[in-house]
């Protein structure tokens, strides 16, 4: 039994994208984590810790720097 034109292209490509392996996505996983750290540093900041001195000297201050 011969097969037509369109029914061996339609076969073929079922074929090949059953071969075909997922796509692996590839992170940048300093980048992720530079994120993570500079939103976590700003919940610290003005969230969590924001009416409390200084964790080092004990002192209040305005702006910190860490």
């Amino acid at each position: 039994m011969k097969l037509d034109k369109k029914a061996k292209d339609k076969r073929n490509k079922l074929k090949n994208s059953i071969r075909k392996k997922p796509k692996v996505i590839k992170h940048n996983i300093p980048k992720l984590v530079h994120a993570c750290d500079t939103v976590f540093s700003l919940y610290i900041r003005f969230i969590r810790d924001k009416d409390k001195p200084c964790i080092t000297c004990g002192r209040f201050y305005e702006e910190y720097d860490n």
